[in-house]
């Protein structure tokens, strides 16, 4: 399975409420590339449906017992606020999107810091933007 037949698998599908099927896709993603596992933290964080802040948390947890990134620092703050249903400042975004410029191909994680604040006055689109232009030309 490749990265993308994984991503069209989970998206709007994850099966938030099976705790061993959730853990199951986390080792799977593990198995496919870092974009993967992002993608199953941003299910986690931005899921689809109605789930309790508990439920993410706990799937959240284990999801960072099963992965080390150099990016989780920055994506765990936005996931952070995420989950507790806060935003971070936009400038605080904008500092953190600063480490993604050389980590190409990371959709999933930059898109949890995308999400994470309110863009006023679209600093971080632009910013976001010119990222993904980079990543596509490299």
């Amino acid at each position: 399975m490749n990265e993308q037949q994984f991503i069209e698998i989970i998206d709007c599908k994850f099966p938030y409420d099976d705790i061993e099927a959730s853990l199951e896709l986390i080792k799977k993603a593990k198995t496919i590339s870092d974009n993967s596992m992002f993608c199953v933290l941003h299910e986690i964080v931005r899921p689809s449906r109605e789930i309790s802040i508990e439920l993410k948390k706990q799937l959240y947890s284990l999801w960072l017992n099963n992965f080390d990134h150099k990016l989780i620092n920055p994506v765990k703050e936005a996931a952070d606020a995420i989950i507790e249903n806060d935003e971070l400042p936009q400038e605080r975004v904008l500092d953190l999107l600063t480490q993604f410029d050389n980590e190409i191909n990371q959709y999933c994680a930059i898109s949890i810091l995308y999400f994470s604040c309110n863009d006023i006055n679209g600093k971080v689109n632009t910013k976001y933007n010119k990222i993904i232009e980079y990543w596509n030309k490299a």
